[in-house]
């Protein structure tokens, strides 16, 4: 219920869509969905939010995502206020920017499905992943080391994992070797594993997998990255953004239900997809999983960055924050720019780091005598 005006994200996938279908079908007006395609195909979504979109009978507004849109990253992270591993908040910001724009002050979106009914590929990867994790170390180390058609996580899990849930859900979302790459201080300045382990220690109350996993992602990911995202985004363009899928009535229900009504089928989500039948058409009801992401791979590989960053990741600036070991991150961007390694979750999560530093912590630092 909203006295104000009220559209709905819709990126083409079965989450967001599906909320824009009921939201419509309980509408006298048509409603106002927005979607942000990219410029690279391989990012891009738009057929599938216009498909959508036409289907429902909503009013569309498309906007795109560009390279040189990358040179707001300094005046995200001022909303944002802290580091991250990826450039999703840059779309997301743009997105609520045009809702804005459009006029709109409260906005429902898609976020908490995937966590609900586990739909992320780690879910389905561990439970495979188990199935294996009784061989003796040396052989898994073998298989995780052929040329399979996994991910790097799934090759660490294997190649690491354990019984323990929390160690596995940490190697799912690990995002490089912080030896190889943080400072000496930083690496003695605190046990963060360790300590976020011995947190969740004693919490996992569930025997099943599925449950532990799903419990994890819920006090972790989702409230730390997801929602924290959404909510800085939105906020900043004085949008209330409201996440129907996290209703509380809605997990208790599911929870209620057995971890193999969520995990069973090829495809994940599939009570989603048997529920949405009469309001979505079939290209979206079977479409996989499509996360958002920026392509900021591609533009981490440019020849030079503009000015902001090149300074940022500089070694005198790198040297003068004092988190990141320079001749580390000289040298992964110099693999990543040649196209032989793919460090752009490592490089992003520097240079995230160092303009947080810059727009919160060196403003706060007293000049010495």
């Amino acid at each position: 219920m909203s006295e104000v005006p009220l559209g709905a994200l819709i990126s083409g996938g079965i989450d967001s869509s599906s909320i824009a279908a009921l939201l419509q079908a309980q509408s006298s007006e048509r409603l106002h969905t927005f979607n942000i395609g990219f410029e690279r195909a391989g990012y891009d979504e738009t057929r599938y939010a216009e498909l959508a979109a036409r289907h429902i009978g909503t009013q569309h507004h498309q906007i795109v995502f560009r390279q040189a849109d990358f040179d707001r990253y300094p005046e995200v992270m001022a909303r944002l206020e802290e580091p991250q591993c990826s450039a999703t908040a840059l779309p997301i910001y743009l997105l609520y920017e045009a809702c804005r724009r459009a006029g709109l002050t409260v906005v429902l979106t898609g976020e908490g499905s995937d966590e609900l009914l586990g739909g992320y590929h780690w879910f389905r990867g561990d439970a495979h992943a188990q199935r294996l994790l009784w061989l003796p170390r040396p052989v898994r180390q073998l298989a995780a080391a052929a040329p399979l058609p996994i991910s790097d996580a799934a090759r660490s899990v294997l190649r690491e994992g354990g019984p323990d849930a929390i160690a596995r859900y940490a190697l799912w979302h690990a995002v490089g070797e912080a030896d190889e790459l943080l400072s000496s201080d930083v690496l003695h300045a605190d046990g963060l594993m360790e300590n976020w382990h011995a947190a969740f220690a004693g919490r996992l109350t569930a025997r099943d997998a599925f449950r532990q996993f799903q419990y994890l992602e819920a006090r972790t990911r989702l409230v730390d990255f997801i929602n924290f995202e959404v909510d800085r985004m939105s906020m900043a363009h004085s949008i209330e953004a409201r996440v129907p899928f996290l209703d509380h009535e809605l997990w208790e229900c599911v929870a209620g239900l057995p971890s193999a009504a969520l995990m069973n089928g090829s495809q994940p989500k599939g009570l989603l997809r048997a529920a949405m039948g009469e309001y979505l058409p079939p290209e979206i009801l079977a479409r996989r999983k499509w996360g958002l992401a920026a392509p900021y791979a591609d533009w981490l590989r440019r020849p030079r960055l503009p000015d902001w960053a090149e300074d940022a990741l500089s070694d005198s600036a790198l040297r003068d924050t004092g988190y990141f070991k320079a001749e580390a991150v000289k040298r992964l961007r110099v693999e990543h720019q040649s196209g032989r390694r793919n460090h752009a979750r490592l490089l992003m999560g520097v240079l995230s780091t160092q303009v947080w530093h810059n727009q919160f912590v060196a403003p706060l630092s007293i000049p010495r005598p």
